[in-house]
């Protein structure tokens, strides 16, 4: 699971900065015409396109688990903020390439569940 984060972390990372400047919504993870390109290439890419169907095979596991609570590991909640990131860019990016509404709100779910943490 830590392999795939740091795969998925670089990804998103070189795809940021290749667009720092530009100005197309949602700056997030990835634009439109990034969006396509990538359904294109896993038309013709069985590695990336095994890397999508990953991505949404945990999306979906996330959507049968409670959302992130607020639990101390120690003095820290960095534990659960992983959690909550891991979360959110995997659902985010499953809505992106499977247009399936349900990931997006489960991505919201998330965040606000995190947003209501005391501290």
């Amino acid at each position: 699971m830590k392999i795939r984060s740091i795969i998925l972390l670089c990804v998103l990372t070189t795809i940021a900065a290749a667009y720092e400047g530009q100005r197309g919504h949602p700056r997030l993870i990835f634009t439109e015409a990034d969006e396509s390109r990538i359904k294109s290439l896993a038309r013709r890419d069985q590695t990336l396109d095994a890397l999508i169907d990953r991505n949404t095979d945990i999306a979906r596991r996330y959507m049968t688990v409670p959302v992130v609570t607020r639990q101390l590991i120690g003095p820290r909640l960095l534990h659960q903020s992983r959690k909550t990131i891991e979360r959110v860019v995997s659902l985010s990016m499953a809505y992106r390439l499977t247009g399936d509404y349900k990931f997006a709100l489960r991505a919201r779910d998330e965040l606000i569940a995190a947003a209501h943490f005391t501290d």
